[in-house]
């Protein structure tokens, strides 16, 4: 309960868990997933999601996935093999794209994987938010 809130304010934690549960969700029938899930809410999820990622802000990101990270091992959560190392590797990608941009997912990107496709397994936010 306590990363809840830090959790929802991570545009790049919020887009790696809905890519992970979107792998999990797909698997079922459209009628037993989760509501934002099914495939008649999956271009207004896309379309969040894709406004989230614009109006990012490098900075900010960094802190709140630093915050996540430090309740999250305050909590005791990483000795559950949660992956509390990849938010660190997110944070410093997020402190390098101040002076150089990183590409963000695409909506084409992140329609595929919520559409079913793999997430990229090199993917750290994706791996830290499957952690988490």
């Amino acid at each position: 309960d306590a990363l809840q809130g830090v959790y929802h304010g991570s545009t790049l934690l919020a887009v790696g868990h809905a890519m992970h549960e979107a792998g999990l969700e797909t698997a079922k029938p459209d009628g037993e997933r989760e509501s934002m899930y099914r495939e008649r809410n999956v271009p207004f999820m896309i379309r969040r999601l894709t406004k989230r990622l614009n109006d990012l802000h490098p900075p900010h990101e960094a802190a709140l996935v630093r915050r996540a990270a430090r309740i999250a091992a305050e909590a005791g959560l990483d000795a559950e093999g949660l992956a509390l190392g990849e938010l660190e590797t997110v944070a410093k990608v997020l402190d390098a794209w101040r002076s150089s941009p990183v590409a963000a997912p695409t909506a084409d990107k992140l329609k595929a994987v919520l559409g079913g496709a793999a997430a990229p397994p090199d993917d750290a936010v994706v791996r830290a938010a499957a952690s988490v």
